[in-house]
Parts: C-alpha cells; structure tokens; sequence
C-alpha cells in the first residue's frame, strides 16, 4: 500500500477533494485489501490532516498530545523505520489485541504522507503460527 499510485495521488490531492469523497474513495481501497487478504484491520493515517481511515470511514483524528493511545503514530514517525510491528490494542475492534504492520508513506521526495498497515488479532496470528509449525516441522518463536 505504501508505494500504490492510487493511494500516493489520493494522498496527495486529500485537501483539494471533499471529506465525503475521499473517504469513501480510501475506504473502498482498505475494504478491497482487507476481504482480499483477510486482514482484520486495514488502515491509512494522513500526515496532513491526521485523519485515521478505515474500511468503515474515518474512525477517527490521531492526536498524540490530546489522546494517550495515539502515541504509536508519533512513536513510529520518530523511530525513523520504514516498517514496523508492533502489538496493540485495536480500538476499531473492540480492544483485541492486534499485531499491526505499519508502513510509513513517502513521496518521490521522501516527504512524509502517512502511514498505512494492516492488522491480524493476536489469536489468529498465534494459529498461523501454529499451522506453519505442524506443516513445516518447526518451532517458531518470536522475539524482540
């Protein structure tokens, strides 16, 4: 998602384009991702406006400084990764614990756009583990 045209371009002309438009256009987008992959989580953060878009809409405006369990968005930014995991609470679904992928969105310029990710419940990422363990005759064991 992070180097997909439609989403630099949609990015990029979010102020010149109506609130309602532009989430439905990126919201249809995650919505693809999300059932095409079976994601449980798909999501894009605007730097420019903080926007938080999910495949139901704009879920909500990220704001470190106001709002405690934003601080991941900061936290990432400032890490200075392209890519990260990281394992949270997901507020858009019920609190379960998630593990996320997140991405950070550049320009041709590296200028930060955003950050984008997909999630999969902790629980079901456990049982892919598991699967692959049995198929594959090993132990996977992850660590930081």
């Amino acid at each position: 998602m992070a180097v997909d045209a439609f989403l630099h371009k949609a990015l990029k002309n979010e102020l010149n384009t109506s609130e309602k438009e532009i989430e439905a256009d990126i919201s249809a987008y995650l919505s693809a991702i999300k059932e095409k992959f079976g994601y449980i989580a798909t999501f894009v953060v605007s730097e420019k406006t903080r926007r938080y878009y999910t495949p139901g809409g704009i879920a909500k405006i990220v704001n470190p400084e106001e709002e405690p369990y934003d601080i991941w968005y900061q936290l990432f930014l400032n890490s200075g990764k392209d890519l990260d995991l990281d394992t949270d609470r997901d507020q858009v679904n019920d609190y379960r614990w998630t593990v996320f992928v997140n991405v950070r969105i550049t320009d041709n310029d590296g200028s930060l756009m955003g950050v984008c990710g997909v999630g999969l419940f902790m629980d079901a990422l456990q049982d892919l583990l598991t699967l692959s363990e049995r198929e594959y005759g090993v132990k996977i064991n992850l660590i930081e």
